[in-house]
């Protein structure tokens, strides 16, 4: 598979702020699956964790602390797998493999994590039952996809525009959350926690990652035709934007918080 927004150095330090921002929804997330019936059999010795789609690494780390076990992570970027490995730390380590391809290098997992992945995909349903020949009996799929993004601010908006049509372009959907229950269901996962959480972003916060989306996004030849100038503006009201020094935010995910069993 291939990235929408690319692998490019600039790309990795966008997950980064990615990362800050959601990682009190992620950890609350996982914390409600452990205490509310889910959560990793304490018997078990070795049980087999995958970070799918890793990028970076940042969300391998998360899993790593919050579960206290050794997970792997999967990603078919070698740019993105050199920063991972680069920070480390202990109880991670990582594979390059196209995740797309039902032929994972791990054991099966007792767990499988993905966050802002299946957003990327074409055929979800195909991806969700490959992973699903991933588990062992009883195992667990955990995913965080956009419901929905609502905002009032006109960069924004035309900005996320312009990726929902890059990403049909690619065969996917940028709000790919309404449809997971259906989907995971036709690949034979039932659902045993699903949420929409409401998640705030501050403006300056929100403008930076799209900021640094922007260059891959222009690039990529998949998105409305648009002029140059008017794409140019776009960029320097999202550079405008991500430089303010205010708390406000006019900005909010729904995300998608489903986590989807093997019987």
């Amino acid at each position: 598979m291939t990235y929408l927004f690319g692998d490019t150095e600039l790309a990795a330090r966008r997950l980064g702020v990615l990362a800050r921002v959601f990682e009190h929804p992620t950890r609350d997330f996982l914390e409600a699956w452990r205490t509310g019936g889910g959560g990793l059999d304490p018997q078990l010795v070795a049980p087999t964790v995958v970070d799918v789609g890793c990028g970076p690494g940042h969300t391998t780390r998360l899993l790593a602390t919050v579960f206290e076990r050794h997970v792997v992570g999967l990603d078919s970027s070698d740019a993105f797998l050199f920063e991972a490995r680069r920070l480390g730390p202990t109880r991670v380590s990582f594979h390059l493999h196209d995740v797309s391809d039902a032929d994972f290098p791990t054991p099966p997992a007792h767990l499988l994590y993905s966050r802002f992945l299946l957003t990327h995909l074409p055929d979800t349903t195909a991806v969700l039952a490959g992973w699903r020949a991933n588990l062992r009996p009883g195992g667990w799929i955990l995913l965080e996809e956009p419901e929905w993004i609502a905002t009032e601010v006109d960069a924004f908006r035309v900005y996320l525009d312009l990726v929902a049509y890059g990403l049909r372009a690619r065969g996917s959907e940028l709000y790919v959350g309404p449809h997971l229950g259906v989907r995971a269901a036709a690949a034979g996962l039932s659902i045993r926690f699903d949420r929409v959480l409401e998640h705030d972003v501050r403006d300056r916060d929100a403008a930076t990652m799209f900021s640094m989306n922007l260059p891959a996004v222009r690039s990529s030849n998949e998105i409305a035709p648009q002029p140059a100038s008017e794409l140019d503006d776009l960029q320097q009201s999202l550079d405008d934007l991500a430089h303010q020094h205010t708390p406000e935010s006019r900005i909010r995910w729904g995300l998608r918080q489903i986590a989807l069993r093997m019987e």
